[in-house]
């Protein structure tokens, strides 16, 4: 999978959590999103990169929509981002 195709499915994934919180989220908590979807990639990138073959598994959505709301609920929490 190339850095083009990891980063788009990053995307996608961020996406995905950003409607599971619904239509009425803020500038604030779509970066909070943001930031929890790379950190919950960035813990194990292969295991996720290598089981999105043919899209995203929903134990994925769930576990960085877990963290994501982590990440919303304690301001102070520092995330990972990512680099390719």
């Amino acid at each position: 999978m190339n850095t083009k195709e990891k980063q788009d499915l990053i995307e996608l994934l961020v996406k995905v959590v950003t409607r599971a919180f619904g239509p009425e989220v803020t500038p604030y908590e779509k970066e909070r999103i943001w930031v929890g979807c790379q950190t919950y990639v960035s813990t194990c990138p292969q295991v996720f990169f290598e089981s999105c073959r043919h899209g995203i598994p929903q134990y994925h959505i769930d576990k960085a929509l877990e963290l994501s709301q982590k990440m919303i609920d304690n301001p102070k929490m520092a995330g990972n981002i990512i680099e390719f």
